[in-house]
């Protein structure tokens, strides 16, 4: 808007103003014309009317410097009090126009450069907000990875286990049969022995039946269930239990 006031109070005065100048050299180009046709004495209507139609032909082709783009720039240099100086107010009502303005405009600008302000510190906010999720996201996602792995480790050890445990006690079943039958194992003194060693899930397995067991038999105060190897089962000929009857000592596991 004050563009456009600024547009109605200069543009026609400034073309004004060139016209006067046109009209001023054109008066003295004039005279000058005049005075060399007087001295040649011929040819000096054409002269005159030629340099007519040049000077005719500058007054309509003059345009203002008051655009809606340079009234638009000089608009907002006085309410940003920046003060370009590229073009300026010539006339009074103009330059007083020009006072009460920047009395409004500036005060109004710095109120809008707040809200400006505000505005973009909100979007750099939740944009680093965003981050931070995105952020998140992504460590979430390399861990759950990374535990995948591991289970993924952990599962093909744990099948290594059981692989191995299933030979160890083919091998054991095996050992006791063949030295219980051959004679020549058999004769062999000290007689032979076979040591089992627990694999960590049947170690845990073993601490889980134990303390299984002695807590139940020690509500029903007496041996309703008995160990066998890891596991437990329900015994056919119970006796009385009591605290201090079977010492139990629970495994813990490193």
């Amino acid at each position: 808007m004050g563009a456009t006031v600024i547009i109605w109070l200069e543009a026609d005065h400034e073309l004004e103003g060139k016209k006067a100048k046109v009209k001023h050299v054109f008066d003295i180009y004039s005279q000058i014309i005049n005075e060399t046709i007087a001295r040649r004495g011929d040819g000096g209507e054409s002269d005159e009317t030629t340099a007519c139609i040049i000077i005719k032909s500058s007054r309509d082709g003059m345009t203002t410097r008051w655009t809606f783009a340079a009234a638009t720039l000089y608009a907002l240099t006085v309410i940003t009090s920046t003060g370009y100086d590229h073009v300026t107010p010539a006339t009074d009502p103009g330059r007083i126009f020009t006072v009460f303005f920047g009395l409004i405009g500036i005060p109004l600008m710095f109120i809008t450069a707040a809200d400006i302000r505000k505005f973009l510190s909100e979007i750099v906010i939740r944009t680093y907000a965003n981050f931070l999720v995105i952020g998140k996201m992504i460590a979430n996602l390399v861990e759950m990875g990374a535990q995948k792995s591991k289970q993924r480790n952990a599962n093909i050890l744990y099948d290594k286990e059981c692989e191995d445990e299933t030979e160890r006690d083919n091998f054991i079943k095996g050992f006791n049969t063949i030295r219980f039958t051959d004679p020549d194992i058999s004769a062999i003194d000290p007689k032979l022995r076979v040591r089992r060693d627990l694999a960590r899930p049947e170690l845990e397995t073993l601490c889980a039946s134990r303390e299984f067991v002695y807590d139940e038999n020690l509500k029903a105060k007496e041996t309703k269930y008995i160990m066998v190897d890891i596991s437990y089962k329900l015994n056919a000929k119970p006796r009385p239990f009591t605290l201090f009857a079977f010492p139990v000592t629970r495994l813990t596991l490193a």
